[in-house]
């Protein structure tokens, strides 16, 4: 009976630990657009235009109002969208944005 309990107290543990876990996004391709807007796939295969102009406020983005720059738009490692100065968004932030501007 007690190993029957510790293996149900276990799996609640898992399942609850399981639940609490984040799916992280990735995004597969990325190609800028005119008026800072970006395009974006993800791996999921969503894919949507998000305008990046409302977070290039000061310091580093500032770099992105030359449309030069901004146009070097590039996947990072972690599979989110970054630029050659660092500046970038994580793709779960960059999905939650599309999501928000969705609805």
């Amino acid at each position: 009976m007690e190993l029957l309990l510790r293996c149900i107290a276990m799996n609640s543990i898992h399942r609850i630990f399981m639940q609490s876990m984040v799916t992280m996004e990735s995004i597969i391709d990325v190609k800028p657009l005119g008026n800072y807007n970006i395009w974006v796939r993800f791996a999921d295969n969503f894919n949507a235009t998000i305008n990046i102009r409302p977070y290039i406020t000061t310091g580093i983005s500032t770099k992105l109002l030359d449309v030069d720059y901004f146009n070097r738009v590039k996947i990072d490692e972690f599979g989110g969208i970054t630029w050659e100065n660092g500046f970038d968004f994580c793709p779960n932030y960059l999905r939650e944005l599309i999501d928000k501007a969705n609805n």
